[in-house]
């Protein structure tokens, strides 16, 4: 600011300069002139000279500016800098390189790691249901993919909501479920699910299927 007042200043005096004087008007006049360019040159040369500044200033701001989205953009790709940090619950909370708070289903994309692996430490009790739920999906897919009859009809007669499932479906029962693990809803969403649908297994109920207990409700067809 105060090279610009100097600046402002100099063209301003320039106006008020009256050169050396003389009986002859036109040379009054002519050295009149000369000193008001000597003022209006000294002032163009520093406008110039801080318009190069100012410039220069804001090309390095933008440089920057440029550097630093660069390097943001690298942050938010690379694994390495996002962080799980445990809560007082036992569960975990994410953040992504600018210490913004994110969901476990983005934390486990960005790391390409699975949410079981993600929570296999997890002492909170939501978190270990799921691990529960998701261990006993697995186990009645492969009774599916098996044809293990009885063990799938076990299945059925503590989860009655799966019968008539697909393996395909079993999947999106467990979404519906823990909605908040996937993206699909909040964690208030998954609280007023719990205890409900899901994938309960007591082996000790398999004998009673296998001699004839629930039937029904699936084949391998």
């Amino acid at each position: 600011m105060d090279d610009l007042k100097r600046i402002a200043q100099q063209f301003a005096a320039a106006a008020n300069i009256s050169g050396p004087t003389s009986y002859i008007p036109e040379v009054t006049s002519y050295s009149r002139a000369g000193a008001i360019e000597g003022a209006i040159k000294q002032g163009l040369s520093g406008g110039g000279s801080l318009a190069w500044q100012k410039a220069k200033e804001a090309d390095e701001a933008d440089e920057a500016a440029r550097k630093a989205a660069m390097q943001r953009i690298s942050d938010k790709l690379d694994p390495q800098k996002y962080r799980r940090e445990r809560k007082s619950d036992g569960g975990f909370a994410f953040y992504d390189p600018d210490g913004k708070e994110i969901g476990i289903d983005q934390y486990a994309q960005v790391t390409g790691m699975r949410l079981i692996d993600i929570l296999k430490d997890s002492e909170n009790p939501i978190d270990q249901e799921y691990i529960s739920d998701y261990a006993n999906m697995n186990d009645l897919a492969q009774a599916m993919y098996n044809g293990d009859s009885s063990t799938v009809e076990s299945f059925i007669s503590q989860n009655p909501e799966l019968k008539g499932a697909k393996v395909e479906n079993l999947m999106t029962e467990l979404i519906k479920k823990y909605p908040h693990l996937y993206g699909r809803g909040s964690y208030q969403q998954t609280l007023q699910n719990r205890g409900s649908g899901g994938f309960k297994f007591n082996a000790n109920a398999l004998a009673g299927a296998t001699s004839g207990g629930s039937g029904g409700g699936w084949s391998p067809s």
